[in-house]
């Protein structure tokens, strides 16, 4: 499923894997050719809620074999311990989306999205890994089957610029607890 030894562990601006390849491509592939049409549930988080009330994101729960394991590897590259529990989701961000600069909630333990862009024309629409103080930073490309996947810490910054075009990606949130809020 995940090609995790392609992956590059990248140190800066903090400890993060990185992979222009991150699923086995015919994964990929099937993934963004059966996109779906229905079935989103729209995310409601203030960055994202438009004046009107809708919402510029919208996903979808997701499930392939070798989730357990993939976080498994993960966790083992990124020097995490203990139980993790995976949530997967379809995303699908919509133009205008955008969300500040945040690290994520607790209960994450390991944060991973790969992106399934239709093509190679938005690759500045990535995330935007950084230091609190914004000082070094590095843009994930926004390309198809890039992936990247960090430890959640309290350093662990990112930020999304304002998006011209859909993004589209794969995200595979591993909790350490069973049954989060999410």
């Amino acid at each position: 499923m995940l090609q995790l030894q392609s992956a590059r562990l990248i140190q800066e601006p903090w400890p993060h894997l990185e992979s222009e390849a991150f699923l086995e491509p015919w994964l990929a592939e099937h993934v963004a050719k059966h996109w779906p049409a229905e079935g989103f549930e729209y995310l409601k988080h203030s960055d994202i809620v438009q004046p009107d009330g809708t919402s510029l994101r919208r996903c979808r729960e997701f499930y392939a074999p070798g989730f357990n394991e993939l976080g498994e590897a993960l966790a083992e590259r990124l020097g995490v311990t203990g139980t993790l529990y995976p949530f997967a989701w379809l995303i699908e961000d919509s133009p205008g989306y955008r969300i500040r600069s945040h690290t994520d909630c607790a209960g994450k333990v390991i944060t991973c999205q790969v992106y399934l862009a239709e093509d190679d024309c938005h690759e500045d629409h990535g995330v935007v890994l950084h230091t609190r103080d914004r000082k070094v930073r590095r843009q994930i490309p926004y390309r198809f089957n890039f992936g990247y996947a960090f430890k959640v810490t309290a350093n662990s910054w990112h930020r999304v610029e304002r998006a011209t075009a859909c993004r589209r990606s794969l995200q595979l949130i591993y909790y350490s607890v069973p049954n989060p809020n999410v």
